[in-house]
């Protein structure tokens, strides 16, 4: 993808700081380039898979998964990252299946207002959406997060749970969202 820089606001409790944030650019669609490898040689290019993330910006990506969801033998491509909003982001897992030589988009989670999706242990996903139970807050000002947790059973997914917890992103919770799977 091609960089673009934006400048944010970080709202706290004592005013706000100016932030310039590095994002990858919507107007040049951002793409992944997967390239099979035998021997540490490359064999097999596949065709370019573009990010379908409208006109937002990619503000991270983390590492790059291959999971096993289904046990066929053959890995899943599992892609998590941020979309950056006007006034915030919202958080894709995409989990694409690996057909002769392209990436096809099995199932993609989103995680609304500053929420989150990750994949846990085995075939379990976690998805977070922010909220409030006040009627008149914007989603700046939402307390909570809507947590579910959906398995791949039988070839489908299925919610195994649910609960709502104080907003993870107000305390030091957020670090076991982002970088724990627990």
């Amino acid at each position: 993808g091609s960089p673009y820089l934006e400048g944010w606001s970080i709202i706290k409790d004592k005013g706000s700081k100016t932030a310039i944030l590095t994002l990858i650019d919507s107007s040049q669609k951002p793409y992944i380039v997967v390239i099979k490898h035998e021997n540490s040689i490359p064999k097999k290019v596949f065709e370019k898979m573009y990010f379908d993330i409208g006109e937002n910006h990619i503000q991270h990506i983390w590492p790059l998964e291959f999971h096993d969801l289904d046990g066929d033998g053959k890995d899943e491509l599992w892609v998590r990252y941020n979309k950056a909003w006007a006034d915030g982001f919202s958080q894709e897992l995409a989990i694409y299946k690996i057909k002769d030589n392209s990436l096809e988009l099995f199932k993609k989670f989103e995680g609304l207002a500053e929420g989150i999706t990750r994949r846990l242990n085995g075939n379990k996903i976690q998805v977070g959406i922010g909220f409030s139970d006040k009627s008149t807050v914007g989603h700046l000002g939402f307390d909570q997060h809507h947590l579910e947790i959906w398995e791949y059973k039988k070839g489908k997914f299925i919610k195994t749970s649910e609960k709502n917890v104080p907003h993870i992103l107000w305390s030091n919770e957020w670090q076991k969202y982002y970088f724990d799977k627990k």
